[in-house]
């Protein structure tokens, strides 16, 4: 068993999830703890993530060796990247999606009036 620090000494996180049309929650919990993350690019746009800034994506091995080597001998930029940790807690947490969920819902009046008197009158 270990001392309970392992996960503190975690400083980055390559995804090994390749043609899943999109990132597990687990993506995103590491990116939260501040962790660098890789992952193969299957990038949403809408999620705001962005390569070399927030995230490394990559397209193939070649690409990932490259991104790594360059990642490790700049702290700097490994730094920065890592600091996605903010856009993933401020866009992508439950308290952002409570709130573009409630601020997408449609009030009663906007719906058509059939639609709104099939509803009172089932």
């Amino acid at each position: 068993m270990g001392d309970g620090h392992t996960l503190n000494r975690i400083q980055s996180y390559a995804s090994a999830d390749i043609g899943m049309g999109g990132h597990m929650i687990k993506n995103f919990e590491t990116i939260a703890c501040g962790w660098l993350f890789s992952a193969y690019n299957q990038e949403k746009p809408a999620l705001g993530l962005k390569n070399m800034d927030n995230v490394v994506l990559y397209q193939n091995k070649a690409e990932f060796l490259k991104k790594y080597h360059t990642r490790s001998t700049s702290p700097e930029l490994a730094k920065r990247i890592a600091a996605g940790q903010q856009h993933v807690e401020h866009n992508l947490g439950w308290n952002s999606i409570d709130k573009s969920i409630v601020g997408n819902l449609r009030r009663p009046e906007d719906y058509p009036l059939p639609l709104l008197l099939w509803r009172l009158f089932p």
